[in-house]
């Protein structure tokens, strides 16, 4: 292997890596009500979050694996389509699991703007998946995994709490629209 080859390898991890960290704060600024309920999950149990993100991740994994073994067609783009967006879901609930860190390792005077937590977690996550085989095949897929089952418990309780909000609004809502359907036909009763 040539020096050039190394330099490539290197390179191309290290620009990966470091994509890890900007995703994780793009699905901060994004979907910022989704990573705190993940960050919620993640301060309830990460072992929940494991086993919850375990199926979808070997659906998955199963899924990838037959789909680029097909030679034929378009099927190995679909593959890296369907790993590129588990990737991106997943990354919502690490994102939470960067921001725990992150807030664990900085001061608690909380002077600072709340993305500085997530930059602060995801690089001390990023670092350790650089370690020696431990950080390649244990640590990284176990952050992965237990993100992926964040992200499925943040995703119900969003649509939990939207589904409450939805609900206590609904009834205010209909009482005023019947008493005012009511005013309005006495009103036009009484003009005849």
């Amino acid at each position: 292997m040539v020096l050039a080859d190394t330099m490539a390898i290197f390179l191309v991890i290290m620009g990966l890596l470091i994509c890890f960290n900007a995703v994780w704060l793009f699905c901060r600024a994004i979907w910022e009500p989704l990573v705190r309920h993940a960050r919620d999950a993640h301060d309830d149990g990460m072992l929940k979050s494991f086993f919850v993100g375990v199926p979808l991740t070997a659906m998955v994994v199963v899924a990838f694996f037959a789909l680029a073994n097909d030679k034929q067609g378009p099927w190995g783009l679909v593959a890296f389509i369907l790993l590129g967006v588990y990737i991106l879901f997943a990354s919502i609930g690490v994102s939470g699991l960067a921001g725990l860190i992150g807030d664990k390792l900085g001061d608690r005077s909380h002077s600072q703007p709340p993305w500085k937590e997530t930059v602060r977690g995801g690089a001390v996550l990023v670092l350790s998946f650089l370690f020696p085989v431990v950080g390649w095949f244990v640590l990284m897929p176990i952050a992965f995994v237990v993100g992926c089952g964040a992200s499925i418990r943040a995703v119900f309780r969003e649509w939990k709490n939207s589904r409450a909000i939805a609900s206590v609004a609904r009834e205010p809502a209909g009482e005023s629209a019947r008493s005012e359907t009511v005013v309005d036909s006495s009103d036009f009763n009484k003009e005849r």
